[in-house]
């Protein structure tokens, strides 16, 4: 969890609201990355127990967390 969290307000300059405008979008389209997964719309049905569950889910996303960073990698969000 973060410990700060910066927030546009009134006042501030134009070059902070741009940078935070560009943050918030990165991370838009970051999750709509991860959401374009079924895994992660649909119900976890797999494992038996509830550890069991918890466990074999995090390695999922994990996994497709690898997965949309090497994307990312390859594939930038915005050319620059």
């Amino acid at each position: 969890m973060a410990d700060k969290v910066t927030v546009k307000r009134d006042g501030q300059d134009k070059a902070v609201i741009d940078f935070i405008d560009r943050a918030q979008n990165r991370q838009e389209a970051y999750h709509a990355r991860l959401d374009s997964y079924a895994i992660l719309r649909h119900r976890f049905r797999h494992g038996k127990s509830t550890e069991k569950k918890i466990e074999l889910h995090n390695l999922c996303v994990e996994a497709l967390m690898v997965v949309v960073h090497f994307d990312l990698h390859h594939r930038p969000l915005w050319e620059t």
